[in-house]
């Protein structure tokens, strides 16, 4: 049998309906970052938070990236379509990590925070610049970094760490890709220091207006 239950109503509405109070007397702390907040909306129902679910995404980069690699080529507007990301935290399950696409689930504004760690070796007077591309390889957000600012000599094991936040409107449905443009450059996945290693490039996005 199938049937909706009502505690203090003769009205049930959903599968489990409680006017008033509801107390949880031994509740098991959460183990795990895959899990969600709940939260109550403006009729008393119980919900997944939106923002925890969807459009959360956090992604490192697990190999290095030089784009003077044989098949890294740049698209028509110069963009290199960086492929080498891996997820740590896909809350809604937007990203694809064996093309490194991020789908964007609702259409609003999203924060985007890029770290990278860069060995620059652009030889020209223009600037770096990375941000998000979309499907049609054009930039739908991006940021200047001056090149005297991420030029290093040397090998390149160490290289210069930057951190870029902004925001974009991106579209429901419609697939995005961190893009790094200009010039000659590799993108140092964990860096090599004289006291040890760490992550060195990291995207972030994440929902907050919809």
């Amino acid at each position: 049998m199938w049937s909706q239950v009502g505690v203090n109503t003769a009205h049930p509405t959903t599968m489990l309906d409680v006017n008033g109070d509801l107390r949880v007397r031994d509740a098991a702390a959460s183990t795990s970052t895959d899990d969600v907040p709940l939260v109550i909306d403006s009729h008393g129902n119980v919900k997944k938070q939106l923002s925890s679910l969807l459009g959360n995404f956090r992604g490192r980069l697990i190999s290095d990236y030089d784009s003077r690699l044989a098949g890294n080529v740049a698209n028509s507007n110069g963009i290199y379509k960086i492929d080498t990301i891996t997820e740590l935290i896909d809350a809604g399950d937007d990203f694809n990590s064996s093309t490194s696409t991020f789908v964007a689930p609702l259409t609003g504004i999203y924060e985007v925070t890029i770290t990278l760690t860069i060995f620059g070796i652009n030889t020209t007077n223009i600037n770096y610049v990375a941000g998000l591309i979309d499907d049609t390889g054009s930039w739908v957000m991006r940021f200047s970094m001056p090149k005297a600012e991420v030029e290093i000599s040397g090998s390149g094991s160490v290289g210069s760490a930057k951190t870029y936040t902004g925001v974009a409107r991106l579209t429901a449905g419609k697939a995005y890709n961190f893009g790094f443009g200009s010039g000659d450059f590799v993108l140092l996945a964990n860096p090599l220091g004289g006291t040890g290693t760490g992550i060195g490039s990291y995207l972030k996005i994440q929902l907050i207006d919809n």
